[in-house]
């Protein structure tokens, strides 16, 4: 049987088409499995109805959603065991085991996944300085993102499949990502199978060598890249100046996040920027960032470093890999000192205050978002934006009179905040979720987000543990 608009890749045989459960059950394919797995060729009867029960569920949310929702799909993987009639998903792009259709359709329009599929072979898709919310629209530059897609060797749509022999399928099954990883790269015919189907990852040190490349990278100074002595491609990143151990696949985002990008600027510039939940991603705060940037960049083009590289044995490696930041960074210190070798927290000397000046930037912002520069309460009037919007534009002053404007500018609109809540009566709250920096207008839009799965795995935010 055909399923139209879902395409499937048969990782052990590297078919693909729509028929997949007619392949399956096929001689060739089941030839092809024997061989690979170095097992008897399985003659019996292949019943895949709670597999296909599991696979329309998904394909009709798909449809639902349209094209977008099959963003990242290729990035996924079927696990299933033909002759046991069962089933799990791996998200290779967010390291990820999912255990059925339902949890897969709800990932796959995650901002965590849509961050991690975007870049995962292109980092420029992503909005400089982006900030999490509830849409992907603030986060991905549509434009980025459909160029990439054309010139991408696999369909965006196509589903891995991966057939594996009834001991290895309950092996691999209920165990976290990490785990299945391990327990399959043991085998190396399947290794080599599997990796010509998989799209090659863009590393940091890659992105930083394109030549294509749009978005500054800031703070490297500050990022420590530890590798381990065995496996080169097993990586982990502490950002120091976030204080956040990261992954591989993390790191990037991470870097261009406005998470990052604000504590970097502010911990170089202080009261350059305000406070973090005071900002909205649009066509003017991007505008900003990237002024912001290019200033960086100028000012320190002679002092900034590049990331610290440290190659460890594979039992420090899985210690750091494993624990907290704090005790991360103890243990690469301590291991630095009987080394004698020199510290890896780079020293910061606070400069002056940064002034963006509108209008400076040459480059186009006419693809970011609607011309709103600032966050606007519920129930705020017209006149009262307008106020705001001209007191938030700053002109480039001498020396210390810099941060004496900042610290002004702040008690004027705090003092008209407080004029016009007197005039208007109350005023409805933004309630703001911490963790995930997110904002909600009701308090049961609010729950509804705190027993998702956004809120307990937030996109960008330190590692997963396996």
């Amino acid at each position: 049987m055909a399923h139209p608009g879902l395409f499937y890749y048969c990782q052990v045989c590297q078919f693909e088409g729509n028929c997949i459960w007619e392949h399956l059950r096929s001689k060739q394919h089941k030839l092809e499995k024997a061989v690979l797995f170095e097992k008897e060729v399985f003659r019996g009867h292949v019943n895949l109805k709670r597999v296909d029960d599991q696979e329309q569920f998904l394909r009709h949310r798909l449809n639902q959603g349209g094209q977008n929702k099959k963003n990242g799909l290729s990035l996924v993987t079927l696990c299933l065991s033909s002759e046991e009639d069962s089933m799990f998903y791996l998200c290779r792009v967010c390291e990820q085991s999912i255990s059925d259709a339902r949890n897969l359709t709800i990932h796959l329009k995650s901002i965590k996944h849509c961050c991690n599929s975007s870049n995962y072979n292109n980092p420029n898709v992503l909005r400089f300085s982006w900030i999490p919310c509830r849409n992907s629209e603030p986060i991905v530059d549509p434009v980025a993102r459909s160029e990439t897609k054309k010139s991408s060797k696999v369909h965006s749509g196509d589903l891995q499949v991966l057939d594996l022999p009834p001991a290895l399928f309950e092996t691999v099954k209920g165990t976290s990502y990490g785990k299945a990883m391990d327990i399959l790269s043991q085998h190396d015919n399947l290794l080599k199978q599997t990796s010509a189907a998989r799209p090659n990852k863009m590393t940091i040190q890659a992105y930083l060598g394109n030549p294509n490349r749009t978005h500054p990278l800031l703070g490297l100074e500050h990022l420590v890249e530890c590798s381990c002595e065995e496996q080169t491609d097993r990586r982990v990143y502490l950002c120091i100046i976030c204080k956040l151990t990261l992954t591989d696949h993390k790191i990037i985002n991470h870097l261009l996040s406005f998470h990052h990008i604000h504590r970097y600027i502010n911990a170089w510039h202080p009261s350059t920027l305000m406070m973090y939940r005071s900002y909205e991603y649009n066509r003017r705060f991007h505008s900003m960032m990237q002024d912001l940037a290019e200033q960086m960049e100028e000012i320190h083009r002679t002092t900034i470093t590049d990331m610290k590289q440290v190659i460890l044995e594979p039992a420090l490696f899985s210690s750091v890999e494993g624990t907290s930041y704090v005790e991360a960074l103890k243990m690469l210190e301590d291991w630095r000192t009987e080394r004698k070798e020199s510290s890896l927290i780079t020293t910061i000397t606070p400069g002056d205050t940064l002034v963006h000046v509108p209008g400076k930037l040459k480059t186009s912002t006419a693809s970011h978002g609607p011309a709103v520069s600032v966050i606007r309460r519920v129930g705020a009037t017209e006149k009262e934006v307008a106020s705001r919007r001209s007191h938030t534009e700053t002109v480039p002053l001498p020396g210390k009179l810099k941060t004496s404007c900042v610290v002004a500018t702040k008690k004027k609109l705090a003092a008209q905040r407080s004029d016009t809540e007197t005039a208007q009566g109350p005023v409805k709250c933004i309630l703001s979720c911490q963790v995930c920096i997110m904002k909600f207008e009701s308090i049961l839009e609010y729950f509804a987000h705190v027993v998702g799965w956004e809120h307990k795995q937030p996109a960008g935010l330190g590692v997963q543990h396996k």
